[in-house]
């Protein structure tokens, strides 16, 4: 393992401490708080539940498939050990301001954000997860804005997955409470990075409109007030009210069309495979995903599902271009089921529906992660459950076995059927004891 493997090993693990997400979609304290100021939409209100808590991802951890009991305790011990869910399901971040201030954003792209926000002359400076004191007072700005203003950075700014998972649930909260203190003067400061703009005007072209973009290291001078947030970890935590705000926002910019799902529906296998852009290793063994692929067709001629089609998304064009935000978009919003390893062409799970009405109507997502038999490949557990879990999806989990590495993996085919089976077919008693319960 050579040392840029080993730093990022380490530093998805350290990211794995902070990814505390919660129960439900806001905590109904919040809720009623944030709904009598006009915040949270009523909409957001038809939220689907079913007594057990599973429809609405209330377990601190997904359905897992694997016979051995002993891995199945151990699983639900480490999330109950790494996980405070209790903290994060009523702990928003703090939303301040600072009037006149400078800012200076030094580095967003690696572990860490490194981003200064200070009154010149003065103690008043941003502080917190993500912020660094202010530079030397000697350092003039370059750039001058003018107005009333929301901020907002994070780690990894530019990354697709993360700006999936990390980016669009803070920006949907601090666009919320910017314009409600604001209204129609509100205007946005982000950072112009990598593929940031782009992202951002297919998520809502109005807002687009309302975006001052500033450089890495831009000393930009600001007349006016700034509302930014002091986050609750870093990077910030996807659940509780956060994930509702974006869930919100998206019915609002990209509402759910059923007519068009029922016409288009159909089941998605990620491809990390046939990707030229894929990082961090964890490629299935080629032969072994033609058997995966064959498995998933007969599971799906047998649960009667054989008039969907079975989509290959490796996240390209057929000619290697990177496929369109809306051809994305599109491709998750109409699946039915969602089945692959973990990588950042999964995160586009983010853009599902956003609001079913019925925990059968949720999208599936079956995800293949690091288990303890072969804990060097990645995180251990490094699923999506823990940022995403707040969105209404129905989670399951299997994981790689022996002998993958961290380049190669492979899984139990029997478990991807047993998987399968209890998804689609709603028998828990199928081959091998399935779901965690």
């Amino acid at each position: 393992m050579n040392g840029y493997t080993t730093v990022l090993l380490w530093v998805c693990c350290i990211a794995a401490l902070s990814y505390l997400n919660v129960d439900e979609i806001t905590p109904r304290l919040y809720r009623r708080e944030l709904q009598n100021e006009g915040i949270i939409d009523p909409l957001i209100q038809r939220v689907v539940i079913s007594e057990d808590g599973v429809c609405l991802n209330k377990r601190k951890h997904a359905s897992i498939h694997d016979e051995r009991p002993d891995v199945k305790e151990d699983y639900v011990k480490w999330y109950g050990g790494h996980y405070n869910w209790d903290y994060y399901d009523v702990t928003l971040p703090q939303v301040k301001q600072l009037q006149n201030p400078n800012l200076v954003v030094w580095e967003t792209y690696g572990a860490n954000t490194s981003t200064s926000l200070w009154v010149p002359n003065s103690n008043d400076f941003a502080k917190g997860l993500g912020w660094y004191t202010p530079p030397d007072p000697t350092i003039s700005p370059t750039r001058t804005l003018v107005g009333k203003f929301g901020f907002f950075t994070t780690w990894f700014t530019g990354h697709y997955g993360h700006f999936n998972h990390d980016y669009l649930p803070s920006l949907a909260y601090i666009r919320k409470v910017a314009m409600s203190r604001y209204g129609d003067d509100t205007r946005f400061i982000l950072v112009d990075y990598h593929r940031n703009k782009e992202l951002v005007k297919f998520m809502d072209p109005a807002f687009y409109e309302l975006v001052d973009w500033i450089s890495i290291e831009e000393v930009v001078k600001i007349e006016g007030e700034v509302t930014y947030i002091e986050p609750v970890g870093m990077p910030e935590m996807a659940g509780h009210a956060l994930m509702a705000y974006l869930r919100q926002w998206m019915i609002e910019t990209h509402p759910f069309n059923q007519a068009d799902f029922d016409a288009n529906k159909h089941v998605l296998y990620y491809d990390r495979v046939g990707s030229s852009g894929v990082m961090h290793g964890r490629v299935l063994d080629a032969d072994h995903q033609k058997q995966i692929l064959e498995a998933i067709r007969a599971a799906m001629d047998r649960h009667g599902l054989g008039d969907q089609e079975l989509v290959i998304f490796n996240g390209q064009k057929g000619n290697g271009e990177p496929m369109s935000p809306d051809d994305q978009f599109q491709a998750f919003r109409r699946a039915s089921t969602l089945i692959g390893p973990h990588g950042t062409g999964l995160s586009n799970m983010v853009w599902t529906n956003p609001n079913p009405k019925t925990c059968e109507t949720r999208t599936q997502l079956l995800e293949f992660v690091v288990g303890a038999d072969v804990a060097q490949v990645q995180c251990i557990y490094g699923g999506y459950y823990r940022q995403f879990r707040s969105l209404p999806l129905d989670y399951h989990e299997i994981f790689y076995q022996i002998p993958s590495t961290s380049e190669t993996t492979y899984i139990n085919i029997a478990e991807l059927d047993n998987a399968l089976n209890v998804m689609w077919g709603g028998d828990k008693k199928v081959h091998i004891e399935a779901a965690v319960q």
